[in-house]
């Protein structure tokens, strides 16, 4: 653990600070103060630049040491799976070509729920004027290509909630990734309130995007989750005070995904059946791209293609909130 971190040139002043550099403290902070229901992270680095720092080849580190213990306190954490579609090597310096088939980490990582993206067109009644699709090809952005990071990744097993995929495992025993998704897509962005500076044009309302957006999106409806599971006797397994505390949501979307079944049950948890079906809890995407325009020729670079069920652009899908509530906390 270290100390307020002093920025050179500020008089000395402690600061709060962004970026990854600092992101190993922040979640020992997490750890040690053991308060936190949810933890929501919006970064990452291709798994070729995270090999050898957070991890070994054989996915053994101080990261994923972290996150388990994280999730060993019930602590449910959400990242973003990156906004470079099938290519998260693109701007990695372990990776010579940019177009190759490539994944993040923290998104990648067992004990996390790894947050795609979605376009989500909504009239302002709040009201879908046509499917939600898969952030990438379909709704590209010219001047600022982005879509829903996706694939298998090359270091991580797939997870014990991974098991017994129906019609088949995508990533063939690896961890996939996204888990699931929910509005990353600048063309249908998030309205957010900007207090800028005057000189910046003072209050602005503009449209967020990416799936840095999407992660906590679904930190925030996981929140509603454990608010109903406090009030529920039969639901949570969580340590000591925390009882309400349902660790990694892995655990209770894949069940909800494989027809109702038990599936994996999560360490020092209990058997979860669903209250709901997956056609209920989840938006299945059918359609949509994550292949971005290359970075080393002409069209697109290799991508995945949404479909029916478990897909590499938007994972299970877009879950329905209230649905997702009942299904987990049965109220």
């Amino acid at each position: 653990m270290t100390g307020p971190v002093t920025c050179p040139g500020i008089g000395g002043t402690p600061t709060q600070q962004l970026g990854i550099a600092l992101a190993d403290d922040e979640i020992q902070s997490a750890i040690a103060d053991g308060s936190a229901d949810i933890v929501s992270l919006s970064y990452g680095l291709a798994e070729a630049d995270a090999l050898g720092f957070y991890y070994d080849a054989s996915g053994n580190g101080f990261g994923p040491t972290e996150f388990a213990a994280l999730a060993a306190q019930g602590v449910a954490i959400f990242v973003s799976s990156g906004d470079n579609g099938a290519q998260g090597c693109a701007t990695s310096s372990a990776q010579p070509n940019p177009d190759a088939l490539c994944v993040s980490y923290p998104a990648t990582d067992p004990s996390v729920v790894s947050a795609g993206g979605v376009n989500t067109p909504l009239d302002s009644a709040g009201h879908l004027t046509g499917p939600i699709t898969g952030w990438g090809q379909q709704t590209e952005n010219p001047a600022s290509p982005g879509g829903s990071g996706g694939g298998c990744s090359l270091t991580f097993e797939a997870p014990a909630y991974e098991a017994g995929l129906s019609p088949a495992d995508p990533c063939a025993g690896k961890r996939s990734q996204p888990d699931a998704s929910l509005d990353a897509d600048l063309n249908t962005g998030v309205a957010t309130v900007v207090d800028a500076d005057p000189s910046l044009g003072g209050r602005l309302v503009a449209a967020v995007g990416g799936t840095s957006v999407a992660a906590p999106e679904m930190a925030a409806m996981w929140a509603l989750v454990l608010q109903a599971c406090k009030a529920a006797p039969s639901c949570g397994n969580g340590p000591g005070a925390y009882p309400y505390r349902l660790g990694n949501p892995n655990y209770y979307y894949y069940p909800i995904y494989r027809a109702g079944t038990s599936g994996a049950i999560p360490p020092g948890g209990k058997k979860f059946t669903p209250a709901l079906p997956y056609s209920q809890v989840f938006y299945d995407v059918l359609y949509g791209a994550n292949g971005l325009p290359s970075q080393s020729g002409s069209g697109f670079a290799p991508g995945f293609s949404a479909g029916p069920g478990l897909d590499l652009v938007t994972g299970l899908g877009a879950p329905y909130g209230r649905n997702l509530i009942h299904a987990v906390t049965g109220i």
